[in-house]
């Protein structure tokens, strides 16, 4: 058992954290051209965040492991914040890519080399930094961090170290969470699902899963624990995504059916990766390799025009294995292809990104206050209306972004969204925690600055992920964003102090903001 003292020793600060000059005293150079100096300071602070959400595991836990649940890994990591007091697997692209901003490169290394070290040990990344989380992983970011590493430090030393291991974590995927399903035409292609083929509830929510459980026949609840531990590897915890009622996305969590369901984004991730190794190869000079894997991405990214992709609607679409047909339901992770710029090969990429901004006013998503909500179905779960997600606003605020060429709307739409998504961080502290001054974990897009809720827990500090994304947004477009609205430069405060991310607020503290 854990006692008081060793989690408190386990949860130590680091001392010694890779970079602490740039992120404790220094101004990041990529703050520089930020024109708001509220802005500025503002990032300045979650800059200095980092040091708060680092930690060093004890040795203890690597010379007695059967005493702890945590996984022992030898570099320093970046823990979310609030009750998650572990590291997290597809949470660390955002903070990496934050991290490098500030110069932390070695930083970055270290946590990559952790990963590396998991994927030794159990043939992929777990979901997160504690045993229970090792027979099930998240949406495998590992080869895009890599990718942003390399293009700040071209360590081809480092990466020849690790491509095996990279090529490992690609392959579990491709030879444990694949099937086949057929195109129109009856070509088979491999596509991959998050799929936990393992019974029991959830380790770390065991009383929630258990009771729910409850209220099925006996032979149906080691079912339902297989699909809670499936939507928990899709990061997507909880959705009506994952809900299958007579053919509706419609339901409750009694309804998850994630096993039966393929993933849009999970699979232009997968493209994206071949791809990535690809190049990888190439700068390692093995070129025979570099083929084999750009003629995966090239089979990927048909794939995602043959299968997931919806001409008449302008978008791409999740599949119900089940049904054999396209699940035509907004929900936001539907366009991660312009992301991952796998978008398929049937017509030209501008024609592409023109339906998927139709399909986007279509649905009457972008007319929110405070970004881009997750889905438009008003269930409860966290992973659907009215919260907006910071990776997934980062996803379509920077997919835009890169189709600025070939789209004249594509550049405007996506500073749009980055202004929003800037200030409802700014307007949270503004109105809410001027003395700790929050972002949200998530937020309502209905009101400018109010945090999300729904799902398993309450109000939480920290978020990685969102200091990370709200880092990256004035590094892209800080030469132009605002804190208020009118265009004004809002003047510096003295009470700008230490950032924290509050997620969750209670029921009766949303309503005093007329929340719906």
């Amino acid at each position: 058992m854990e006692d008081s003292q060793t989690r408190r020793r386990q949860l130590r600060g680091l001392d010694g954290f890779h970079g602490r000059p740039q992120h404790s005293d220094c101004s990041p150079e990529f703050l520089k051209k930020v024109v708001d100096p509220a802005l500025e300071e503002w990032g300045l602070k979650l800059n200095g965040l980092w040091k708060q959400l680092g930690r060093k595991i004890s040795e203890d836990v690597q010379l007695e492991p059967d005493r702890y649940s945590q996984i022992y890994v030898p570099n320093p990591v970046i823990v979310p914040g609030g009750r998650f007091r572990e590291f997290y697997y597809w949470d660390s692209y955002w903070t990496i890519d934050a991290l490098l901003l500030s110069q932390m490169n070695e930083t970055v290394k270290g946590m990559l080399e952790n990963f590396v070290e998991m994927v030794k040990e159990y043939g992929m990344v777990p979901n997160g930094g504690r045993i229970y989380y090792t027979r099930r992983s998240q949406p495998p970011y590992l080869i895009p961090m890599v990718k942003l590493y390399m293009d700040h430090t071209n360590d081809l030393e480092f990466l020849a170290q690790i491509i095996d291991k990279l090529e490992e974590e690609f392959l579990f995927w491709e030879n444990d969470r694949s099937v086949e399903l057929q195109d129109r035409s009856g070509k088979t292609h491999t596509v991959a699902q998050y799929r936990v083929n393992i019974g029991g509830p959830r380790p770390e929510s065991y009383r929630e899963d258990y009771n729910l459980a409850q209220q099925l026949p006996t032979e149906e609840q080691e079912d339902l624990y297989v699909q809670m531990k499936s939507g928990a590897e899709s990061g997507w915890d909880y959705s009506t995504r994952w809900f299958i009622n007579n053919n509706t996305n419609k339901g409750t969590l009694l309804n998850v059916n994630v096993t039966s369901i393929v993933p849009v984004d999970l699979n232009s991730l997968l493209c994206m990766n071949a791809r990535i190794l690809s190049q990888f190869y190439i700068k390692l000079g093995n070129y025979s390799m570099s083929k084999l894997y750009k003629d995966i991405a090239d089979q990927k990214n048909e794939t995602m025009a043959k299968i997931f992709w919806d001409d008449t609607d302008g978008t791409w679409y999740d599949i119900d294995i089940n049904a054999d047909g396209k699940r035509r339901h907004f929900y936001l992770s539907n366009i991660h292809p312009i992301w991952s710029d796998c978008y398929g090969q049937e017509g030209p990429r501008a024609h592409t990104i023109e339906k998927v901004i139709k399909y986007l006013k279509k649905n009457d998503v972008l007319k929110y206050k405070s970004g881009v909500p997750t889905s438009l179905e008003k269930s409860g779960q966290q992973w659907d209306f009215p919260n907006a997600w910071a990776p997934l606003q980062h996803l379509i605020i920077m997919g835009l972004y890169e189709a600025r060429s070939i789209h004249h709307e594509a550049e405007s739409l996506s500073f749009s969204l980055a202004e929003k998504w800037i200030r409802t961080n700014w307007q949270s502290y503004q109105q809410m925690y001027a003395t700790v001054a929050p972002l949200g974990l998530i937020y309502n897009v209905s009101v400018m600055g109010l945090p999300g809720g729904g799902g398993e827990y309450d109000v939480q500090v920290g978020f990685g992920w969102s200091n990370g994304v709200a880092l990256r947004l004035l590094d892209v477009y800080g030469d132009r964003l605002t804190a208020t609205t009118g265009g004004a430069v809002a003047p510096r405060t003295a009470s700008l102090w230490i950032i924290l991310l509050i997620s969750f607020l209670p029921l009766g503290i949303r309503s005093l903001f007329g929340t719906p």
